[in-house]
């Protein structure tokens, strides 16, 4: 893995499409940069085991072999500069007698691995940015989550203006209302003009799901077969009371006409015992019955 001296979370978080792109991939080796540690061991000489840090210009430095550079090797490639390097130098060994003793290296005997890595540094918005030890084969995603993974308190902190996340939210909302009115006003058209369908195809341009707009849309679908229902309703018990008013009307009408002629007959009755009661020829009680069932039938 290249080294990486600063890491952004918001680089991170790119990195991570990158990483899931590759991952059928076989991983990259792992490659020697400054800040590595690595231990170089000899079978014959286990006391000669010794550690060495890659410097800035990718060498590390060994007593009686001076400056080896190392830097972009991979550890097996590591392995095999050792082992062609060791064995061109004769070792003097001091003995517990005080005799010295001369070893010849043998390649089989050297052994080089990496002993530490060097650290990475994990900013931005985590739970603990900075330095995170690395471990063989890590990756980004891994990274995130040994440095506690995305913080919202930091990152709300420290954004200076509005919230992505409450604008998305904030837009799909208005969204939302626009769809409902949309579908509203399209119900009430078809309502007014009588017509038991609408057209149910959203506005372009929507960014909420199919589901929520048809479950929209159906919803003011079945307003309308109600309203529409109702409406039939109230005209059907309009029309039969205005029908049931109709025939009243007349049968009064028919009344009306009837007890006036009934009337105009008991007045004519009146006048013609009148005249008889004033020439004489009727008495006051029949008079009197006369008028009698003129008052009752008026």
């Amino acid at each position: 893995m290249a080294f990486v001296s600063r890491i952004s979370f918001a680089a991170l978080v790119g990195c991570l499409a990158l990483s899931s792109a590759t991952a059928a991939e076989a991983p990259a080796a792992y490659k020697l940069s400054p800040g590595d540690t690595v231990e170089i061991g000899i079978a014959s000489i286990a006391e000669r085991t010794q550690r060495a840090v890659v410097q800035m210009d990718g060498s590390i430095a060994l007593p009686e072999f001076g400056m080896v550079p190392v830097g972009g090797l991979t550890p097996a490639e590591l392995q095999t500069r050792m082992e062609a390097v060791l064995p061109t130098k004769i070792v003097h060994q001091r003995l517990p007698d005080g005799r010295e003793q001369m070893i010849v290296i043998k390649p089989s005997d050297v052994t080089a691995v990496i002993a530490e890595y060097r650290p990475i540094y994990v900013t931005g918005d985590v739970l603990t940015p900075g330095q995170q030890a690395y471990r063989p084969l890590m990756t980004v995603r891994q990274a995130i989550a040994v440095a506690g993974g995305f913080s919202l308190l930091r990152s709300r902190a420290s954004q200076s203006g509005p919230d992505p996340v409450d604008l998305r939210r904030d837009y799909e909302s208005i969204w939302g209302d626009y769809i409902r009115d949309y579908f509203h006003g399209a119900r009430i058209r078809a309502e007014l003009q009588n017509q038991a369908e609408f057209d149910m195809q959203p506005p372009q341009g929507s960014p909420l799901s199919n589901v929520l707009i048809s479950a929209v849309a159906q919803a003011e679908a079945e307003g309308l077969r109600i309203s529409l229902n109702n409406f039939q309703q109230e005209q059907s018990y309009l029309d039969k009371t205005a029908k049931d008013a109709e025939a009243e009307v007349e049968v009064l009408l028919k009344r009306e006409q009837t007890e006036a002629a009934a009337v105009k007959q008991d007045e004519d009755d009146l006048a013609r015992v009148t005249k008889s009661f004033e020439s004489g020829n009727l008495t006051n009680s029949r008079l009197a019955d006369v008028r009698r069932a003129v008052l009752m039938s008026s």
